[in-house]
């Protein structure tokens, strides 16, 4: 590069396109001049750089808006699967089968019973006098054996094990169900909040999600009255064999009947 100064003017020769020399000529300007190109450059500079800010903040919200969207849809996913298991627990269906599997159970216990002290009836008035014990032994070893270890264990220990272990735990897994549905809610109410402009398809309405929960309490009012009207049913069928057997025993002049035949007691739609 080459250059020549006359006065005010500077001439600088530089090799250009093709590899020919151009020359670029420079001349003295006035201190305002110069102050005024200063100044638009700084202006030029900061309008630059306002513009990339705006740029940056516009990309930081579009992420935001992004990510704010993705919480929304991921928390709707959660609340529909929340929900779907809650509809499957709710049903109770395999737990109301077992009781009443156990109260039939129970029933068939109890028509043996029945059978038996009326043939021990039947035996002692064949034989008022008394037939060499076998009435009483019937009475006593086999009508109320019958009605204590078979129909009151029946009604205790397959009717009302099945009431809790089986229907009060389901209770308490659909009341965890029911808790998990509101806070899963109350997440994808706050995700909204965050995305007022965004809503997925598949999100649940609060109205859908609040009627699920309703059937599900109702469910577990239903499976509570279900059970505790087995479980009256089982006290008395146990009641009835009770009857049969004091009957049985009061035919032969066998002594003392049972006593008070044992009861299961109720469960609760709130069990703890």
């Amino acid at each position: 590069m080459t250059g020549t100064f006359s006065g005010s003017t500077l001439v600088l020769s530089a090799p250009g396109g093709g590899g020919s020399l151009t020359d670029y000529t420079f001349r003295a300007a006035a201190v305002g001049a110069y102050n005024h190109a200063v100044a638009e450059l700084h202006k030029s500079a900061a309008a630059a750089y306002q513009l990339e800010q705006r740029q940056a903040a516009a990309a930081e919200q579009a992420r935001a808006r992004q990510r704010a969207d993705k919480a929304v849809a991921n928390v709707a996913s959660t609340l529909i699967g929340a929900l779907s298991t809650l509809a499957q627990d709710a049903t109770f269906k395999s737990q109301l089968a077992a009781m009443s599997q156990s109260l039939t159970t129970t029933q068939m216990a109890l028509t043996k019973t029945e059978q038996k002290a009326q043939e021990v009836e039947a035996l002692a008035r064949a034989h008022p006098n008394g037939d060499s014990g076998t009435v009483c032994y019937d009475a006593q070893e086999e009508v109320g054996y019958d009605a204590r270890e078979e129909v009151s264990y029946d009604a205790s220990e397959s009717v009302g094990y099945n009431a809790t272990e089986t229907v009060e735990p389901e209770i308490q897994t659909v009341q965890s169900d029911i808790a998990t549905v509101q806070q899963d809610l109350a997440a994808l109410q706050s995700a909204e909040a965050n995305a007022p402009s965004y809503q997925p398809a598949s999100a649940p309405s609060t109205s859908t999600v609040q009627q699920a929960i309703s059937n599900a309490q109702a469910n577990i009012q239903a499976a509570v009255n279900t059970t505790n009207s087995d479980i009256s049913t089982a006290n008395g069928y146990v009641a009835a064999a009770y009857r049969a057997a004091d009957q049985a025993i009061a035919a032969g002049h066998c002594g003392s009947g049972l006593g008070n035949p044992p009861t299961v007691p109720p469960i609760s739609a709130n069990p703890g």
